[in-house]
């Protein structure tokens, strides 16, 4: 189930390749993670297809 849902996001997140200079980026995510992750797992397989990307950094925040 969370598979597709991610599947679906990712056709959903645009990745605007406006990251200019020289090397690779880290790039944080910030979420307000209530369910299963999905939707920051989808932006996490997006960022990871964009080359100006090196490592992708995580925080979420549950209550």
């Amino acid at each position: 189930m969370i598979a597709a849902v991610v599947k679906a996001l990712e056709r959903k997140i645009v990745l605007n390749e406006a990251i200019t200079g020289d090397g690779r980026w880290n790039v944080l995510l910030m979420d307000a993670r209530y369910d299963a992750g999905a939707s920051l797992e989808a932006a996490c397989a997006v960022l990871r297809t964009y080359a100006k990307v090196g490592k992708v950094y995580v925080a979420t925040a549950t209550w």
